[in-house]
């Protein structure tokens, strides 16, 4: 029973489902957080067929080419499908977000002569992706309150955050691993400074669960940077400090405790 249940956890987390999730409960958490109402379904169901064909064909070119193949294939039918249903004001955003993707997917297919720089490119290009589809895309651009800025901060942060771990974990210079590593204790230390603004200025449980979240973060690039772990592992802790944030906002918003 309990090998059952850790092949289907691996399962889960391998073929991109986890991600997927995250990525829906972080547009939530960004419609929570903002005090707005929920999007049209289609939108967040989108955001999970769309996150989960990226993911796994990033991973065409394994050796478990095809199942990611046939799972990009039934994403892509799905997401396909969804777009008749997505209310057209979201199109445009959906559109740059989906280049954006592209952009980052496409080196996977094509050779060509990259630069010292090459690498951070892309990192960068990943979390434009990932604060684009998680705020932007669901969020109404009216807001501008000082508030919503700290919020949108820490979002960019804590999803640096996790995109560094990985990062770090397969990059191969020495010196950009360094360099990178440098980069994540500055960002953990800005973490840590605006959990404590959003403390003072926002509701004291949010600030509370922030800070929480920055104890999840600093353990969890402790523990990767001090040796290496699974892929698995890094699916399940580095992308769970997301999922362990945002499932949270939503379970204190279902209580009315937000």
């Amino acid at each position: 029973m309990l090998r059952a249940i850790q092949k289907t956890v691996v399962f889960f987390l391998t073929t991109h489902f986890f991600i997927a999730l995250i990525a829906v409960i972080l547009d939530l958490e960004t419609n929570i957080l903002l005090h707005q109402p929920l999007q049209h379904w289609s939108l967040y169901a989108f955001i999970f067929t769309s996150t989960h064909f990226a993911y796994n064909v990033y991973y065409i070119k394994t050796d478990k080419r095809q199942m990611f193949m046939m799972l990009a294939l039934v994403s892509l039918i799905a997401s396909a499908g969804l777009l008749f249903f997505i209310p057209a004001v979201f199109y445009p955003r959906l559109f740059f977000i989906g280049m954006a993707s592209g952009l980052y997917i496409l080196p996977v297919f094509l050779s060509f002569k990259k630069n010292k720089y090459y690498t951070f490119l892309r990192l960068l290009l990943l979390i434009f992706v990932w604060v684009t589809t998680t705020w932007v895309l669901p969020a109404q651009p009216e807001i501008r309150q000082f508030s919503c800025s700290l919020l949108l901060l820490w979002r960019i942060v804590l999803i640096s955050i996790s995109c560094l771990l990985f990062f770090i974990r397969d990059e191969k210079e020495v010196r950009i691993r360094q360099q990178a590593v440098t980069i994540l204790y500055v960002l953990l230390a800005l973490q840590v400074m605006l959990a404590i603004a959003m403390l003072i200025y926002l509701q004291t449980i949010l600030g509370c669960l922030l800070l929480v979240s920055c104890l999840l973060c600093i353990f969890c690039s402790v523990r990767f940077l001090k040796r290496m772990h699974s892929h698995v592992f890094y699916l399940a802790f580095a992308d769970g400090v997301l999922f362990a944030e945002a499932g949270i906002v939503l379970f204190l918003h279902l209580l009315h405790a937000l």
